[in-house]
């Protein structure tokens, strides 16, 4: 029913624990019923190193107060206007607008982390503290991590970090390639998908390549050039520079079989859409064989109507200046 030192303990309100008097009102809720932080503050007990919310809802650790995160519920511990100084000089950094101070390790890293973006003003950047782990700059603008070295994108604001001439190796060398030039370290999956990612095109040299990385969905050209997206083969589109994935002489069917047709003689699977349109892309024509396609409910058009109505009718034959269906 009560605690024992009374002067020294606090019992929660559903009587469930009794709790050291220090966590009354510390912003940590301690008892099950959050009855320890039911605050009507007037004053924080350790003033020398306690910070008493405006709202009076709890008292923080001193250390909490502009630190760029508001653990008041009202926000006051941010309310930073006048501050002069930030109390762990040594490894904290004031923003110029003294909106907050934030962590040194956050100075220069190329994220802006204070309302003005001072964090970043970085022209004077003599080194970063973490040297093994960052790259500075040419430009000495920012201090970027070191995996963003060479990886193809430009960070820096002067691109120095893509200034690679003198790469030797790349650093994740199970899951990338290094261009020939040595300009540029890309993801291995690129490698002999297509496109050039290499400035000298190195990553689409692939004249000795065996196979393709993803076989269930990926088609590799007779000539060894290139991977190619299985969906691509047999389109009715050269995307192999040899032209083999167009050739077809044994297509069955058709992937997306309601998208669709397949010539005759098997040669490609074409768009439904250029099925009768007036134009041979089938090599033997017959996505052009329209016997079957006319249209329903129309016995005779004039001659100059067959051309306006030339989509509709899609075949037939004209006799004595009329259009027969």
């Amino acid at each position: 029913t009560h605690c024992g030192n009374v002067d020294q303990i606090f019992m929660c309100h559903d009587r469930s624990a009794c709790i050291n008097i220090t966590y009354k009102c510390d912003g940590i809720k301690d008892c099950v019923d959050d009855s320890d932080e039911d605050c009507e503050v007037t004053h924080c007990r350790h003033v020398d190193h306690m910070f008493m919310c405006h709202d009076r809802s709890a008292c923080i650790n001193l250390s909490l107060k502009c630190d760029g995160i508001e653990d008041c519920g009202d926000g006051s511990d941010e309310d930073c206007a006048n501050m002069t100084h930030c109390r762990h000089v040594d490894h904290m950094f004031m923003c110029h607008d003294r909106s907050a101070c934030i962590n040194l390790s956050l100075k220069c890293d190329g994220i802006e982390d204070c309302g003005d973006g001072s964090d970043e003003d970085c022209a004077n950047v003599t080194h970063c503290r973490h040297v093994d782990q960052m790259f500075r700059c040419h430009d000495r603008s920012a201090c970027i991590n070191i995996t963003l070295k060479c990886d193809g994108i430009e960070d820096c604001g002067d691109g120095s970090d893509e200034d690679c001439a003198n790469m030797t190796h790349c650093r994740h060398v199970d899951h990338m390639f290094m261009c020939h030039d040595r300009s540029a370290c890309i993801n291995l999956s690129l490698k002999c998908d297509g496109i050039e990612d290499c400035g000298d095109g190195s990553d689409e040299d692939c004249a000795n390549m065996t196979h393709c990385r993803h076989v269930d969905h990926m088609f590799m050209c007779h000539d060894r050039s290139a991977c190619i997206n299985l969906s691509l083969k047999c389109d009715g589109i050269e995307d192999c520079g040899d032209g083999s994935d167009e050739d077809c002489a044994n297509v069955t069917h058709c992937r997306h079989v309601d998208q669709m047709f397949r010539c005759h003689d098997r040669s490609a699977c074409i768009n439904i859409t250029l099925k009768c349109d007036g134009i041979e892309d089938c090599g033997d024509g017959s996505d052009e064989d329209c016997a079957n396609n006319l249209a329903v409910g129309m016995e005779s058009v004039s001659n100059s109507d067959a051309l306006t109505h030339a989509k509709r009718v899609e075949c037939g034959r004209c006799e004595g200046g009329d259009f027969k269906i």
